[in-house]
Formats: structure tokens, C-alpha cells, sequence
């Protein structure tokens, strides 16, 4: 079984996810960021300028109306829940 590389946190969240990857350096790779709701509408979409491995990425969700949404980052996926 491969371990999981990618970490979004806090799940459920009410203002930010961070995202922590840590065999990925994004100022390299330079794939874009995208959030969705689950009619498949992308409510979030920007390329990171940079961070570093292990750093994590810290992104406002805080404006997302109460559900669920998916963040892709290239072949990633994963859910989270925004709550109030």
C-alpha cells in the first residue's frame, strides 16, 4: 500500500485548509490548484507561486458556502468539508 504523501488540514474547516506535500516542491512543478464544489464547479483555481516541501500551503476557504468541496492538485484529489 503507498503512503499518502499529501495532508489537507483542519477537515472539517470553517476559514483555511492547509495543505502539506511532502514529496512535492511547487515552484518546480508549477500545476495549478482547484477547488470544487460538488456540482463540479470550480470555485478556487490558482497556480502557487512556490513553497517548499514540508511547508504546506494555507488557502482562505473561509468565504465557500457550508458543504463539500474536492481540492485537486495534479493527479491528487482529496475532500474536505467546510462547516460554520
Amino acid at each position: 500500500m503507498e503512503e499518502k504523501t499529501q495532508l489537507i488540514f483542519p477537515n472539517p474547516t470553517s476559514e483555511y485548509i492547509k495543505i502539506i506535500l511532502d514529496n512535492v516542491i511547487l515552484s518546480e512543478s508549477k500545476k495549478p490548484v482547484k477547488i470544487y464544489n460538488t456540482f463540479g464547479e470550480c470555485v478556487i483555481d490558482f497556480t502557487p507561486t512556490s513553497f517548499l516541501t514540508g511547508e504546506g500551503l494555507r488557502i482562505d476557504v473561509s468565504h465557500l458556502p457550508v458543504g463539500i468541496y474536492f481540492i485537486k492538485y495534479g493527479n491528487y484529489t482529496e475532500k474536505f468539508v467546510v462547516v460554520r
